[in-house]
């Protein structure tokens, strides 16, 4: 069987408290789902020379799966695409 990939995405550094608790999330899906599931985290898009606003439009062209992004305390979840619309 092959294993579903979600690809999650951000905008900050991997020491961030969102960076920290998307990694626990795939740690904890791993653990729950074996190898049904493939977890990908592009902790900031930055780093690849992509900006904040690139989020929205990766997830439109299904380069990420999701994206959250963050202002102050709300965290807003933009987008969720299931791997079977691709």
């Amino acid at each position: 069987m092959t294993a579903v990939l979600l690809k999650f995405g951000g905008y900050q550094e991997p020491a961030s408290v969102h960076n920290r608790a998307a990694d626990r999330f795939g740690e904890l899906l791993k653990q729950e789902l074996g190898g049904r599931i493939d977890f990908e985290l592009i902790g900031s898009v930055l780093k690849l020379g992509r900006g904040s606003g690139d989020l929205v439009p990766m997830v439109e062209r299904g380069e990420l799966d999701h994206v959250r992004i963050a202002k102050m305390i709300r965290i807003v979840v933009v987008h969720f695409r299931r791997s079977g619309e691709r």
